[in-house]
């Protein structure tokens, strides 16, 4: 069974006692298998948030001899994995935020972290972070947990960003907003 298909029951499971959906967050290939499961059962979900994913593939996929594993073959560009989940547009039931980054060392070109433009989909740039700075950083997971709450760039919004974090990430939530031409 393919992880797509386990990770898919247990969606199932917990969207049971959830009103019928979930709320997801993936970190690169996790972030993949999530579109994936997404473009299989959009109905069971409401909201995905993908981190530093590789959607276009990576051209360094596989190139790391510290790393040899076999999925990270499916991460190239072209590869049958990485067309079929960015073949079409994604599904429009659930609101996606994904984040990116241009200084990525893993996702090569990065924009291949980009998800197709549409209604339902935002991508955010967020410079300066590593593809693994992601995971720890503070700033991704108050906009990560506002987004998930159903707060996402609406009144109030960078007031209540900010009120989550140290006075020492203010003026990254001010670069974030200038580099993605936000309000």
């Amino acid at each position: 069974e393919s992880l797509i298909g386990r990770f898919l029951i247990k969606v199932d499971y917990i969207a049971e006692d959830n009103g019928g959906t979930v709320k997801a967050a993936g970190h690169s290939k996790g972030a993949l298998e999530i579109l994936g499961a997404y473009k299989q059962r959009p109905e069971l979900f409401d909201r995905i948030v993908t981190w530093a994913v590789p959607y276009l593939g990576s051209e360094r996929a596989g190139q790391f001899p510290f790393c040899k594993v076999d999925s990270l073959t499916e991460m190239r560009p072209n590869s049958p994995f990485i067309s079929w989940v960015s073949d079409g547009p994604l599904p429009g039931n659930a609101e996606i935020l994904n984040f990116y980054s241009d200084d990525d060392m893993i996702i090569v070109p990065a924009e291949n972290s980009l998800l197709p433009v549409q209604n339902n989909v935002t991508n955010v740039l967020l410079p300066g972070l590593f593809h693994n700075d992601f995971l720890y950083d503070p700033l991704v997971h108050q906009m990560t947990r506002l987004f998930l709450a159903g707060n996402f760039f609406g009144n109030g919004y960078v007031k209540e960003l900010k009120s989550g974090l140290g006075r020492e990430y203010y003026h990254r939530v001010d670069v974030l907003f200038d580099v993605n031409g936000l309000t």
